[in-house]
């Protein structure tokens, strides 16, 4: 398989290879604590039904697709907070 996992895109640049977008970080992480998939929504209906199955047939379903999800924005959320601080030493 080639995934390599979920990037974070902003105007930045991409959160997970150090892009300084601090705004967008503290958003995410704020709204980190609450995150399920099985409470997203999709335009249509149909969508929403064929990606709860497709989680729920996955080894885990929807419990190890969210810590999945969550450990990928906790790794970018780190590589944003590293650009930080080595922004900082410098000055």
């Amino acid at each position: 398989s080639r995934f390599q996992g979920l990037l974070f895109c902003t105007s930045s640049g991409v959160l997970n290879h150090g892009a300084k977008a601090y705004d967008v970080a503290i958003s995410i992480a704020d709204s980190l604590s609450t995150l399920r998939v099985e409470d997203a929504s999709a335009t249509m209906p149909s969508d929403k039904d064929m990606i709860d199955s497709l989680v729920r047939s996955y080894p885990g379903g929807f419990k190890q697709v969210n810590a999945f999800v969550t450990a990928s924005i906790r790794g970018a959320l780190h590589k944003a907070r590293d650009a930080f601080e080595a922004d900082f030493r410098v000055l």
